[in-house]
């Protein structure tokens, strides 16, 4: 795992559509603040305290220590995992889970249980589980695959 500090990941490239690539099993234990549109490989580390603003984007298998803070459009893949504390939009994490390649757009559609309830994620759409079921009520017909999908992660998502 290659440790990086704050002035070499200012310095990592940026791809044609401006996002920060980091490589996969970066240290990033050092690095407290990370800009929009970050793209970082999986098995990356993260320390206590970091901030990661919207846009930010996880593979599979990143570990975040405590307290670390998220922008609610950053998206994270199949076991990452959250320290205690971590939060999204300001709200504790308590437990998450998504399911990938749903309706024509393929799109993965996340199921975050932060303090005071669920919440949803798909595309630029953000809400609690009442606001994504009057969008997918408005927009797909009744006992869509949209529609499965919310009973679906409700079900597997820990309430606690």
């Amino acid at each position: 795992m290659k440790k990086l500090t704050q002035e070499q990941f200012d310095k990592l490239p940026v791809d044609t559509f401006g996002t920060k690539v980091v490589p996969a099993y970066s240290d990033l234990r050092e690095i407290k603040k990370f800009p929009e549109k970050c793209s970082f490989g999986g098995g990356c580390s993260f320390s206590e305290g970091c901030s990661f603003s919207e846009w930010c984007s996880f593979s599979e298998g990143c570990s975040f220590g405590e307290l670390c803070s998220f922008g609610k459009l950053c998206s994270f893949g199949e076991w990452c995992s959250f320290g205690e504390g971590c939060s999204l939009i300001g709200k504790k994490i308590l437990d998450f889970k998504a399911m990938d390649r749903i309706g024509p757009n393929k799109r993965k559609v996340y199921c975050w249980n932060l303090e005071g309830g669920l919440y949803f994620q798909a595309g630029c759409f953000f809400g609690t589980k009442e606001e994504f079921k009057k969008v997918v009520d408005a927009k797909y017909p009744k006992g869509s695959e949209h529609h499965q999908v919310i009973t679906i992660l409700t079900k597997l998502t820990k309430i606690k």
